[in-house]
Parts: C-alpha cells; structure tokens; sequence
C-alpha cells in the first residue's frame, strides 16, 4: 500500500499507532501525539480513506491492511516496534502483531477493556485498548 499520508515523528523505540474505522491519526491520537513523541519514535498513517490518505481501489482486506502496516513500519527502518491500535485498529494491531515480518521474529499483544464506559451515540461501549510488540 502506497501514497498513506503518514506521521512518523519523535525519539526512542518505535510505535506504530493504528486509528479506529472513520477516524484519523489526528482524531484518535492528536490530543496524545505530542507526549508519545517524546518517547516513542511515533509511526502513524491514516488508513485508506480516512486524514489525509486517498481511498483503497477495493474493499480492504484486514490480513493485507495489517501486512501493508507492518511493511511501513520497518520500511520506515524498524525492525521492532510496538503496535497501539484504537477501535478497529485493535483488529488491525493483533493482526499485525501476529504478521512477523521476518523469520524468528516474536510478536506480542495485549488487550484491555478498562471498566469505563464511553457514551457514543447514546450506547454505552467499552474503551478498548491493544498494545503489543513486533520484534
């Protein structure tokens, strides 16, 4: 996947960030972005059709959008790298996070669902949260 507006800002190990479905990099993680660039060297691309990236030319294949993520992070010069994904980009994050982009590599994910509630659209959700690492 090519031609992903895409963030990648900051110092210190590498994170890759992956917004939720009709979100974007600044939606979902703007408030945050400063403080994680100040840790983390913060790799964050809007995903097709959604900021500043232009629509896939199909449906989008999770296994594919997951590879594509991987691929831009160690295109990016990062052969290891955290993975935090908000909403659909959970999905998108263990994916990937499973994706191994090269031989004996070891990925690792965390889920959590804190007790809190959201309210969107009159529905109380759960917040979920996926943080994991590829190495």
């Amino acid at each position: 996947m090519t031609g992903l507006s895409t963030v990648v800002k900051g110092t210190g190990p590498a994170l890759l960030l992956v917004h939720g479905a009709g979100g974007s990099v600044q939606a979902n993680y703007g408030p945050i972005l400063g403080t994680l660039t100040q840790y983390f060297t913060v790799i964050a691309p809007d995903l097709p059709g959604s900021g500043g990236s232009p629509k896939a030319g199909g449906p989008l294949d999770l296994e594919k959008l997951a590879d594509d993520l991987v691929d831009l992070a160690v295109g990016a010069g990062h052969e290891s790298f955290f993975v935090c994904g908000c909403s659909m980009g959970c999905a998108v994050a263990v994916t990937g996070g499973g994706a191994a982009p090269r031989p004996g590599a070891r990925a690792g994910a965390e889920h959590a669902v804190p007790e809190d509630r959201r309210r969107d659209q009159g529905e109380d959700r759960p917040v979920e949260v996926v943080a994991g690492r590829v190495s």
